[in-house]
Parts: structure tokens; sequence; C-alpha cells
């Protein structure tokens, strides 16, 4: 028969279930139960069709459904560490799931500005219309990035929900790693080998990452704030060309009735078009 014991912590209990050995764990199915894991296994799948069909507009709905389930799975593990039900565990679970999945998405790179577009910055400065200019050249630089990572608002956001995630760790492995932890049983993860993660070489490598983590988080809040702004000027540039170009194409294009009389000669022209 299952023995069961509970770990109690400040407002809540978890009950852990042993089958001596192994023990199992029943966490909060709020950040992972198999709802959230579905819906996101579903959506990786997608995206992977989507890329793989060059189906880049797809892409952005997929990261902004990314992005709406991670700030809810975020949302619910602060909400248990504030009412005391987290468990230490739940923190690779929860990364896996909302931030190493969807980055697979995210692997296409190329440089943003080639030696072409250099030579028509310097060409093109120097000329006395340079807003035109700088409208060409930014044209070129959009052109250059890869249309699958055009979509520099939803990327921003998923940065800034990956800034609030890491933001926990130090919190976590200096004052949250006892929290539901129960002696008997060994929590282990899979890193190239079954680590335990409540051994004593574990949690001194993960109390020095997680110092290190608040460097990445600068860095994270950095990157997230100027994709945001990338993301608005191109948004407001991508509308002022597009308006730019419907008015061109109203007034410069010639009708077709004044196409065929330009270019009619005098000796085609009717007496009507003569006294005309």
């Amino acid at each position: 028969m299952d023995q069961v014991t509970s770990a109690t912590t400040s407002k809540h209990e978890v009950d852990i279930s042993t089958s001596v050995p192994p023990c199992h764990l029943y966490g909060d199915g709020d950040v992972y139960g198999i709802g959230v894991r579905t819906g996101i296994y579903i959506q990786c799948f997608a995206a992977l069709s989507a890329k793989i069909s060059r189906r880049y507009d797809d892409l952005k709905s997929l990261r902004l459904g990314f992005n709406a389930i991670g700030a809810s799975v975020v949302i619910a593990m602060y909400t248990n560490i504030d009412e005391g039900s987290f468990i230490y565990l739940e923190t690779y679970i929860l990364f896996n799931l909302i931030f190493g999945l969807p980055a697979e998405s995210e692997k296409e790179k190329r440089a943003l500005v080639s030696g072409k577009d250099l030579e028509t910055e310097t060409t093109e400065g120097g000329k006395n219309d340079q807003p035109k200019g700088f409208r060409e050249y930014y044209q070129r630089v959009y052109d250059s990035i890869p249309a699958s990572s055009r979509d520099y608002i939803n990327i921003g956001w998923f940065l800034l929900l990956e800034l609030f995630a890491l933001g926990t760790q130090l919190w976590v492995y200096f004052f949250g790693i006892n929290r539901g932890h129960n002696p008997a049983c060994k929590a282990k993860i899979f890193l190239f080998a079954n680590i335990n993660i409540y051994s004593n070489s574990w949690v001194i490598l993960s109390k020095i990452g997680s110092v290190l983590s608040v460097i990445l988080t600068a860095v994270l809040l950095l990157a997230g704030i100027i994709l945001l702004v990338l993301g608005a000027i191109f948004s407001e540039y991508s509308v002022d060309e597009r308006r730019e170009a419907d008015s061109t194409e109203k007034t410069a294009a010639p009708s077709t009735k004044e196409k065929d009389k330009k270019n009619q000669s005098p000796a085609e022209e009717t007496p009507q078009q003569r006294l005309d």
C-alpha cells in the first residue's frame, strides 16, 4: 500500500505520495497541468509547421498565444509563492514549458545590415533628399531581416516575460528552495545524467547561477525594450509607406484612354479629334 506523507508550508499543504521508491509529487495544475501542457505542445507543433511552410504571418498569432499562456503560468507561479504552496521543482518544469519550447522556433538568424546597405547609406546620406534616402535605407534593413523574425513587439513581450520568471531565481535558490521539500524523497532532473536538485553541490551551483541571472535579467530588460521600440518604429514606417504608395498610384498612374490618346499618331487622328 502506498504511503502518504505531507510537507506543511506557511498556508497550504503539499501532498506527496510515495510508492517506496519513487516519490510522486502532486503539484499545481494551473502551472503545468495537462491542459497547460497540451495547449503549449499543440502551439509548438503549429509553430514548426508554419515555419516549415513559410507562413510567417501565422507565427505572429502563435507568438501572441505563447505570450498569453506564458503570462498566465507565470502569474500562477507568483501566486503560489505568495500563498506558500510553491515547490522548487516547479521552476524546471515552468522554464522548459513556456520558454524552452517557444524559443525553438526562433533559430533563424541573418545579419541586419549588409555591405551593400552600408554603401547605399553613405551614398544616399550625401544627397540633399535625405528623408527619401533614409526611407530607402530602412526599407533595405527591414527586407534584410527574415520575415519570421519581424514580429518585434511579440518577441519583445516574450523576452520581458522571461525577465519576470528569471527575476524569481535569486529568491528561489536562497529562500524558497526548501518549501514543500520532503527529505524522504529525492527530486531528480536529467542534465546529461540524473541529478538530485536538493544535493549540496547542485544547490551551490544553482545559487551561483541565480546570481548571474541578475545580469541576464538586465540584458533581457534592455533587449525587450529595444524590440518594442523597433516594433513601434517599423509599424509606423510600414503604415506611412503604404499610404504613400497608395497616394502615388492614384495621382501618377494615367488612365488607359489618356495613354492611347498620347500614343496616337497625327495620321490616325479623326476629324473630331483635330477639332478638339
